[in-house]
């Protein structure tokens, strides 16, 4: 059993098998037998005590968010979802319109939909301090999907039209009408384009699915400017995109749910696509990654009620591999998931009719949960620099120890030099680490947060590396005193970075 836990970074990580490749177990006297694993996958209800039909959820942090549906209601928890404010609405018998999406850059900016402004119009209320809501603006009330890609830019899909706004909803503008040429049985044929969903792996660069009718054709739309101007970059011919989904974990990798369950891959920006074999999705399945390596899928399968409608659907379809390989369960929740939300890849929150909100965590095998229903187990976080950091912590240590005694004699000074080396060697090491990481873990929950991860992170990397060799030029452990602080500081707030980055409690 593998178990990586820095002191300094504390983020742990429990895969379940052995941390010896089993192609090398062998050569060092052990069996191929996989240990127990000790961690495990739980969903846990923590429903809200009212007979609410939610559309979605959004969770801006690990137990941070927010629940929208049913009679204009908007709720938020900030513990997990033991308890639920209500921001708006929250009464069934009131008659005020559902709210439907809910869409956050970062944990004060987001914005929610609701039907009934008017001539066919849909509210479009935002946010910026994740406490209040007001009227933003409106766009229509058939809108196919909606992104934003800062507090202000943000695009909406409706028919063959994207539209634009750039002061935060209030107004938006049509980037244009969009069509393909085909050829169809040999003659060449315009088609109009109809939008479905739309992904932002990037504040600058997105995607838009569109299909075709008469013959269907899946189109992939890309922008490179915050959805300002968009171009095709691929067609599908042969599928369907009606009822598809898209989702991009970069600018060069994203996946199509086409119609029918045709699940797609491509690795060039959507330039060309390959089919994914041996799987296949339910109609209108939803993907979502909590980062790079760990996505979740479910589908929603409609049932028509007098009130409205709800979802059926409790298959989960999940990967742990960038998408390179899926499994599917079967979960026994109470009702169908309407939608989900995944602000880590060991944290996922599942709502639905009748007040269902289900919350999906990791926890070790020992702890007793009241009335769990056993889910799969995602990986959590495993990096080098839990190591590195730690082990920087404990040069630091000693070498403040070393420039404290102010010893100028040979032996302290070769000492001071040695300790000095280890210390940049170390910092060396982070620094290639830390791309890594943030590759590995970027965060696709939150938009602006994802974008800013990598590039924070080397400049702090890059500091720490400054600081080292100031430290250096100190060049005997009295002198160093005075440029240790600084070293000492920026270790701590890379660590506090980090912690940031994945969310960590």
């Amino acid at each position: 059993m593998k178990q990586a836990c820095g002191a300094a970074l504390a983020v742990c990580v429990v895969f379940g098998v052995s941390s010896v490749p089993s192609a090398d177990r062998s050569a060092v006297g052990e069996t191929t037998q996989t240990a127990p694993p000790q961690h495990k996958g739980v969903f846990e209800a923590v429903n809200y005590p009212d007979d609410l039909f939610f559309n979605d959820v959004y969770f801006v942090s690990l137990d941070v968010g927010y629940v929208a549906g049913q009679a204009g209601t908007i709720l938020k928890t900030t513990d997990g979802g033991a308890k639920w404010e209500v921001q708006l609405g929250g009464d069934r018998d009131s008659g005020a319109k559902e709210i439907r999406d809910l869409r956050f850059v970062d944990e004060q900016h987001g914005w929610a939909t609701q039907n009934g402004a008017g001539g066919a119009q849909a509210a479009v209320m935002k946010t910026t301090d994740g406490e209040s809501w007001q009227l933003a603006g409106t766009i229509s009330e058939h809108y196919a999907d909606f992104a934003f890609t800062s507090a202000t830019t943000g695009v909406y899909l409706m028919g063959d039209k994207i539209f634009l706004t750039e002061d935060a909803g209030k107004t938006w503008r049509p980037t244009g009408t969009y069509q393909i040429k085909a050829d169809v049985e040999g003659l060449t044929r315009t088609l109009d384009c109809q939008f479905r969903q739309v992904t932002f792996p990037t504040p600058a660069a997105g995607y838009a699915l569109a299909t075709t009718h008469n013959p269907g054709i899946v189109v992939v739309f890309k922008t490179t400017d915050e959805g300002r101007t968009w171009a095709v970059a691929s067609t599908i011919t042969g599928e369907s995109g009606v009822d598809g989904d898209i989702f991009f974990i970069s600018e060069s990798t994203g996946y199509i749910r086409a119609y029918g369950g045709k699940f797609f891959r491509s690795t060039d920006g959507g330039q060309t696509w390959a089919g994914v074999a041996g799987m296949t999705f339910t109609d209108n399945s939803e993907i979502r990654f909590a980062d790079p390596e760990v996505g979740w899928a479910i589908g929603f399968r409609w049932v028509g009620l007098p009130a409205g409608t709800y979802s059926t659907n409790k298959t989960l379809i999940y990967t742990t591999t960038a998408g390179r390989l899926w499994s599917s369960r079967v979960i026994p929740l109470p009702a169908g998931v309407r939608a989900f939300s995944m602000p880590r890849r060991d944290r996922v929150y599942l709502v639905g009719a009748h007040g269902m909100v289900y919350r999906y965590r990791v926890l070790p095998v020992a702890e007793p949960v009241t009335k769990a229903i056993a889910g799969p187990l995602m990986p959590v976080f495993e990096t080098p620099l839990d190591d590195q950091l730690e082990k920087l912590d404990t040069q630091l240590e000693a070498l403040q120890k070393s420039a404290e005694s102010g010893g100028g004699d040979a032996a302290a000074t070769a000492a001071f030099t040695q300790q000095l080396t280890a210390i940049e060697a170390t910092v060396t090491a982070a620094s290639t680490e830390a791309p890594k990481f943030a590759g590995k873990y970027k965060n696709l929950n939150l938009l602006l947060v994802g974008a800013q991860m990598s590039g924070d992170l080397l400049k702090q990397v890059q500091e720490l590396k400054a600081s080292v060799q100031t430290l250096k030029q100190a060049q005997a452990p009295g002198a160093a005193a005075a440029a240790l602080p600084d070293l000492r500081e920026k270790s701590k707030s890379l660590v506090q970075m980090i912690h940031g980055f994945v969310q960590k409690k």
